[in-house]
């Protein structure tokens, strides 16, 4: 009897470590199942991928052509001296605006007070004698011979004296027009001689830029056509308008050279400055534009990403134009539709998106 119950203990205690070790296994494996179920929704959160969004909106957007080129003024002139002579003033100093038939500067020459002054002598009496002559030529008491005589004497008088004047006139160095002193090579004291650039005057209100674009663009190109003109350099702009189309095309270049005026109600853009024109030919009112920042390129090619439901929807956008910082889009995508412009650059057609405000 005490045999059989030492026999039944270790089968006893069997039992129970089989007992122990089957709800260890039970609990390791709830423990693992709820570790994967826990793995799985962290996958799954993570393949989410916060966006943030601008909708698109209808606007208009503008067919421009352009070229670069430099500003000319359309009336720009070089003084040069006529006459030789001392200069005895100077009125301006360059960058002063003057107006037109202003005296720049003053010379002094002799020679040419004297000979004004002895042609004038000679037409006076060359006048005096016509008037003298006057009632006897018309009583007939002189020949018509004579009277010819006195009448060609004093013209060749007044021809001569007229002259005289002219180049006495010359040493006083007036504006031609209204403008801005841009050259001034001329100092007080100075003797000046006979075709010496003098002065530079510029009318900086009335300014062109001409520039060359390609002929297959003639046929869109008019006079009045709007333009933009700006600087890369200095980040001015002006506005524009077509003024002249030349009426050939250049067979070397195949371009055709189109002039456009400035508008402008201060100096902003000047003389001699580097621009970039562009020409507005065609003006569409009800276009689909996005934010350039939303644009992804793959294979080369212009996409963009629109949140549709919870994912991200891939969207080609084709050919279109662009102004500042925006982009026309040709189909695919309607006015108010969220397009995403961060976190695109990750993303693949249908991935799931979780919309940001700028504040997260």
């Amino acid at each position: 009897m005490r045999a059989r119950s030492l026999l039944l203990y270790p089968l006893l205690s069997a039992l129970i470590l089989l007992g122990v070790a089957t709800v260890g296994c039970k609990g390791l494996m709830e423990k693992m199942n709820n570790a994967a179920s826990d793995d799985d929704d962290s996958a799954e959160e993570e393949t989410t991928v916060p966006v943030r969004v601008q909708p698109a909106r209808k606007g208009s957007v503008e067919s421009t052509v352009g070229s670069s080129s430099t500003v000319a003024s359309l009336h720009q002139v070089d003084l040069i001296a006529e006459v030789s002579g001392t200069v005895v003033s100077v009125k301006v100093e360059e960058g002063d605006a003057v107006g037109k038939g202003a005296v720049l500067a003053t010379l002094d020459n002799p020679l040419a007070r004297g000979e004004r002054d002895r042609t004038q002598a000679s037409f006076r009496k060359a006048e005096e004698d016509l008037e003298r002559l006057r009632p006897l030529h018309a009583q007939g008491f002189i020949s018509e011979n004579e009277w010819n005589e006195a009448v060609h004497a004093h013209q060749l008088a007044k021809t001569s004296h007229d002259q005289a004047q002219a180049s006495l006139d010359d040493t006083v160095l007036r504006a031609p027009f209204a403008g801005t002193l841009t050259f001034r090579d001329i100092e007080v004291g100075e003797n000046v001689s006979v075709g010496k650039r003098v002065f530079q005057v510029v009318d900086m209100d009335n300014l062109e830029v001409e520039i060359h674009l390609p002929e297959r663009h003639l046929s869109e190109l008019r006079a009045g056509q709007k333009a933009r003109i700006h600087s890369d350099f200095s980040d001015l702009s002006a506005d524009g308008e077509v003024i002249r189309i030349h009426p050939t095309v250049d067979p070397t270049t195949g371009t055709v050279k189109v002039t456009v005026g400035l508008r402008q109600e201060s100096p902003v853009l000047r003389p001699g400055m580097f621009v970039n024109v562009d020409v507005v030919t065609a003006t569409q009112d009800a276009a689909i534009l996005v934010p350039k920042r939303a644009l992804v390129y793959e294979d080369g090619e212009p996409v963009i990403y629109v949140v549709r439901g919870e994912a991200a929807e891939r969207v080609r956008i084709g050919a279109g134009q662009e102004q500042a910082d925006e982009r026309e889009v040709a189909e695919g995508v309607a006015e108010g539709e969220s397009v995403i412009v961060m976190g695109q650059t990750a993303l693949k057609d249908g991935a799931l998106v979780t919309v940001q405000t700028p504040t997260e």
